[in-house]
């Protein structure tokens, strides 16, 4: 029995055991049949070779396999007749919200023709992530119950009172999580070579075995590099999923989660009443460290990306532990968690390609950030004291740059903010996205300002004059762009790109060290003074300097020689 009313014009539901199933015109039209009657097998399989946005699997079965695959791997006998292969499939997205839907091999054949599909572990993860609240506000309210505060009828009342509130949770926990899926696959080919290092780090760990998991081999990795290929989304899904598992098994084995700056983390993992009405309860929580560390697990890898961790610790030497309070800095110190749910707030708004492309750049200076604290705060830092130290250097630089960089960079930031302006972004959006190439600078000068116990302001002023004057920003904006070459290669680019601003920082805390007494040191223009003052001082090394880059830029694209040389003589120049 079913409501007709509530099927589309010429529909039904119709059971596979009918020897006949009758084809309305528009059955007919969906799934490309002529006869006006056909056997349900027949019907199945053209309707999941029909040419549709949507394709939903809610069933049990296994309905598509790769080509390379028989039957016999699958394992569904009953749907042996019906099933088609990934590259037959015409429908332009699949949401899997049936276990094993397609087999893996089948999603990766069908994504590969360009299809759009997760995992299923993807699509059905909400299910078990609600289950998991239940389960855990079960637990928060166990002590209120057993003493006897609260009735069962009570507790039954307050769970069903946060229904709405746990489906937002879980609703946004997805969507962060297939977000990250979707910025990692628009950086696959870029990333690969990272990826494949991490499945290897992974294998040689004990972790992974690539095969059971139908992941690339090095050969296949080779292969799909030399044809400007990543992996495909439901690779990537599987990827995601051990990148989560691995953070969290390092985390919870030490005592990050009981870092009191992550305490929060507790409260917000609830719905905001349960929080509040329970306060006292969430330290007693017999899984607090487990929600703590899963926490801080997925927003990690679904704002900075699945390797994210890895890279930190391959580049840093660094624990997870270590890169984890880095990125907390990072972000919080960035307000990047905020900058990233106002552009969550433009969707069907802002045009997908330009959020994506912001996503990344988020993702981009939380990778030059992370290593910089790693390398800049000792490892015992108070997380909430060094987060308020360097939001004020942000905070001093946010919506400022116009008057602080060079035209170099000016011309590159204008175009990105007409770039996201014009893909529907706000004004002010547009701009806080726009100018997160340059916020990396901004630890920089704060660190200087501290360690000299100096204004701000001065420093900030000091800081972009020394970049315009000495012409580092415009070799920083070089690097970025050189292209290829192999994991060193990059590897050697980055680090000697960061060093840059190190670079940089040195040239300036050398031009304010040498500095008259009685000078003035009060705002900006007077930090643009002090550089003036060392150049005139250092006009000839200077000018040696800027002629030596100015002939490497002259003799072609940069190449990671000339950067070596570039970051040495920019270093030596703040010895002398």
């Amino acid at each position: 029995d079913y409501d007709k009313t509530k099927i589309s014009k010429g529909g039904g539901v119709f059971a596979r055991t009918l020897k006949q199933i009758p084809l309305s015109a528009e059955m007919q039209a969906l799934c490309g049949l002529a006869a006006d009657k056909t056997t349900p097998n027949e019907f199945i399989k053209a309707l999941l070779k029909a040419d549709v946005d949507l394709l939903f699997f809610g069933g049990i079965g296994t309905f598509v396999k790769a080509a390379s695959q028989n039957n016999l791997d699958v394992g569904d006998r009953a749907n042996d007749p019906v099933r088609i292969n990934g590259g037959e499939l015409r429908a332009k997205v699949i949401g899997e919200g049936a276990n094993l839907g397609l087999t893996q091999l089948g999603r990766i054949e069908y994504a590969t023709a360009g299809g759009r599909l997760n995992t299923d572990a993807i699509d059905n993860s909400a299910g078990v992530d609600t289950s998991d609240h239940e389960v855990n506000l079960k637990i928060l309210m166990g002590g209120p119950l057993r003493r006897g505060d609260i009735s069962p009828a009570e507790r039954d009342a307050v769970l069903e009172s946060m229904t709405d509130d746990v489906a937002r949770h879980v609703l946004k926990d997805n969507y962060d999580q297939t977000l990250t899926l979707s910025v990692a696959l628009s950086r696959a080919a870029v990333d690969l070579d990272a990826h494949g290092r991490f499945m290897r780090d992974l294998e040689a760990r004990g972790r992974l075995d690539r095969a059971v998991e139908f992941l690339p081999d090095d050969g296949e990795l080779r292969r799909r590099a030399q044809n400007a290929k990543g992996l495909t989304r439901p690779e990537l899904s599987v990827l995601l999923a051990y990148a989560k598992l691995d953070l969290k098994a390092e985390l919870i084995a030490g005592d990050l989660p009981d870092d009191p700056h992550f305490l929060p983390e507790l409260a917000s993992y609830f719905p905001h009443a349960a929080a509040a009405k329970f306060r006292g309860e969430l330290e007693r929580h017999r899984l607090k460290r487990e929600i703590v560390t899963d926490v801080i697990a997925n927003r990690v890898i679904n704002l900075a990306g699945p390797v994210f961790v890895a890279r930190m610790k391959e580049m840093s030497g660094a624990p997870a532990a270590r890169v984890i309070r880095a990125f907390a800095v990072a972000e919080g110190a960035f307000g990047l968690g905020s900058l990233k749910t106002r552009i969550d707030a433009l969707d069907g708004r802002m045009q997908a390609n330009a959020q994506i492309g912001t996503y990344a750049d988020i993702a981009e200076l939380l990778r030059r950030l992370g290593l910089w604290f790693i390398t800049n705060i000792p490892a015992t830092a108070d997380l909430s004291d060094t987060v308020a130290l360097y939001r004020g250097g942000v905070e001093n630089l946010r919506g400022t740059f116009s008057t602080l960089i060079s035209p170099y960079e000016a011309n590159d930031t204008e175009t990105r903010i007409a770039a996201l302006q014009a893909a529907g972004a706000p004004a002010d959006v547009a701009e806080d996205a726009g100018v997160l190439p340059l916020m990396a600078a901004a630890p920089e000068a704060a660190l200087l300002a501290h360690n000299q116990a100096l204004n701000l302001d001065f420093v900030v002023g000091a800081y972009f004059a020394m970049g315009t004057t000495v012409g580092i920003d415009r070799l920083r904006g070089l690097a970025q762009r050189i292209s290829g070459g192999e994991h060193w290669d990059r590897l050697a680019i980055r680090r000697i790109s960061d060093d840059l601003f190190a670079g940089q920082r040195a040239l300036t805390a050398a031009a304010l060290a040498m500095l008259p007494s009685g000078t003035a040191k009060g705002g900006r223009a007077d930090g643009v003074e002090a550089v003036k003052l060392w150049a005139a001082s250092k006009a000839d090394a200077l000018s040696r300097a800027k002629s030596f880059l100015a002939a490497l830029e002259r003799t072609g694209e940069l190449s990671v020689a000339k950067l070596t040389l570039a970051n040495s003589q920019i270093h030596e120049l703040a010895g002398h």
